[in-house]
């Protein structure tokens, strides 16, 4: 039973980060912790504790412990591209 329940755990632990990825990835910005709890379907509870356990694992960091939307995935640089960056310049 012990197993069985730490697998579940591992399990929610990579979907929550895989969840904030995706979600970073499409917004330019972290979701809420309520939006990762309906997003992966566990409650706000599991979250926090999970939020807790990626930042000891290095996996996410933030300057504001607790803080809605203030983390940011360690070692990861999302950039955004200018819609004009391929057009050169005129020179005159």
């Amino acid at each position: 039973m012990y197993k069985q329940k730490f697998k579940e755990s591992q399990q929610i632990h990579k979907d929550i980060y895989l969840y904030i990825c995706r979600y970073i990835k499409e917004h330019r910005y972290a979701p809420s912790y309520k939006e990762i709890a309906d997003g992966v379907g566990v409650s706000n509870a599991t979250v926090l504790r999970h939020m807790d356990m990626l930042r000891t694992d290095g996996l996410i960091e933030t300057d504001h412990p607790k803080t809605p939307r203030a983390f940011r995935l360690t070692g990861y640089e999302f950039v955004t591209r200018r819609k004009n960056h391929d057009k050169q310049r005129k020179v005159r």
